[in-house]
């Protein structure tokens, strides 16, 4: 990245993060074991990272009818082609100077309404996390950072390891098969480790 991308990033994220981020309010949901709709989050820097989430979406469409996975990347430059329609990759370039989304992502995000939504963010980045905030979800999942427990309906404290994105999402079905979750509104903070 050169000098100047990088002074305009810093800029972009500062200004981006001064609104702070919004406090997730409960929706109406039916079983959050089968979701009708479910968004899955990332923030990456990699093709890598990228090539990951593909494999992970690939065992998450078999299971579910309607799934997104809403991909920022950090950057300027592309990271692939995409072609799968369900996953929606966006970058640096689709925000102003200041921080403000451009009209064909606003445009996304407020099309998107997601009956569960999974946070794959697994470093308290305020960027991300107000990325996240702004996506329109009935039930939100993610992983457990002291004071961002407003994000979320349920968080899990997990540490990732050899198994990453695929570990942190196989934890989370089992626990939402496990506590059978429907309708209820209370913070749940599960241990994952």
């Amino acid at each position: 990245m050169s000098f100047l991308d990088s002074v305009k990033q810093d800029i972009q994220q500062y200004f981006a993060t001064r609104s702070g981020i919004e406090e997730h309010r409960t929706g109406s949901f039916s079983n959050l074991s089968k979701p009708q709709s479910l968004g899955l989050f990332f923030c990456i820097e990699s093709k890598e990272e990228l090539d990951q989430i593909r494999s992970l979406l690939r065992q998450v469409k078999s299971q579910h009818k309607k799934v997104t996975a809403l991909i920022f990347c950090y950057g300027y430059e592309t990271l692939d082609v995409i072609t799968d329609k369900s996953i929606l990759l966006f970058d640096l370039n689709d925000f102003n100077l200041f921080g403000k989304k451009k009209e064909s992502l606003m445009q996304e995000y407020e099309s998107q309404h997601f009956e569960l939504l999974v946070n794959f963010v697994f470093n308290e980045d305020p960027f991300c996390l107000k990325l996240f905030s702004e996506i329109n979800a009935d039930f939100k999942i993610g992983p457990f950072f002291y004071g961002r427990e407003s994000l979320y309906d349920m968080t899990i404290l997990y540490k990732p390891d050899l198994f990453g994105i695929s570990g942190f999402y196989q934890s989370i079905k089992h626990y939402l098969s496990v506590l059978n979750i429907s309708k209820y509104k209370r913070q749940i903070t599960v241990n994952g480790d």
